[in-house]
């Protein structure tokens, strides 16, 4: 299938515990450490000043760069926790756009679903569906309206977010949403519009 370019964005949001690779605070401070260190062996060289300024300019872009893209695929790539594959309903609370301020049109087409579950300690949840639905096939998630989820099995994240089942795979998704499981970090990834989960049959790893 082709895929248009993905948009990744991260945002702060409090979350479960964090692995040490999907911690924004463990890419910044190798960040840091690498620019001193570059800068420390760069400045050594024996070379004039203006030129040392522009190498060292360049080696701490492509090592911010660097360290960027390798916190965003730490958290696209991580195993997602234990899924419990007993469906249960979820009801539409609330349908919002995905970002204040979309940056393109993709963006703007996103929408983020807060929903109510019933979670395995009989109690109800408020949650994100992790499925951002594309603008076309919004208008079926009505409020109130109710939907087949899968949960994961720990119930302390009962209120980070839930699945679609494989029920609803008619549905147009225009990418997912991690939310509350990296710290405080919310993730999200926009990839060509099409039907049918962005988790399940394979496309993500659970945890076992």
């Amino acid at each position: 299938m082709n895929r248009a370019p993905e948009s990744r964005r991260p945002h702060r949001k409090q979350g479960s515990d964090v692995s040490i690779w999907t911690d924004g605070g463990t890419w910044f401070g190798l960040f840091l450490i690498g620019s001193v260190l570059l800068g420390w062996g760069i400045l050594s060289l024996p070379l004039g000043g203006a030129v040392c300024g522009s190498i060292l300019f360049v080696a701490i872009l492509l090592a911010a760069v660097g360290c960027g893209c390798g916190w965003l695929e730490s958290i696209s790539n991580t195993p997602l926790p234990t899924l419990d594959r007993r469906p249960r309903i979820a009801r539409v609370r609330e349908v919002v756009c995905q970002w204040d301020q979309p940056d393109t049109t993709e963006e703007e087409e996103a929408r983020r679903i807060i929903v109510e579950h019933l979670g395995g300690d009989g109690r109800t949840h408020v949650a994100h569906l992790g499925d951002l639905i594309h603008e076309s096939s919004i208008d079926r998630f009505t409020p109130e309206s109710r939907w087949q989820v899968y949960a994961f099995a720990d119930p302390e994240l009962a209120t980070t977010m839930v699945l679609l089942t494989e029920s609803h795979d008619d549905v147009r998704r225009s990418g997912y949403l991690i939310t509350g499981l990296h710290g405080n970090t919310e993730f999200s990834s926009l990839q060509h519009p099409a039907a049918g989960s962005p988790f399940l049959n394979g496309k993500r790893r659970f945890a076992s």
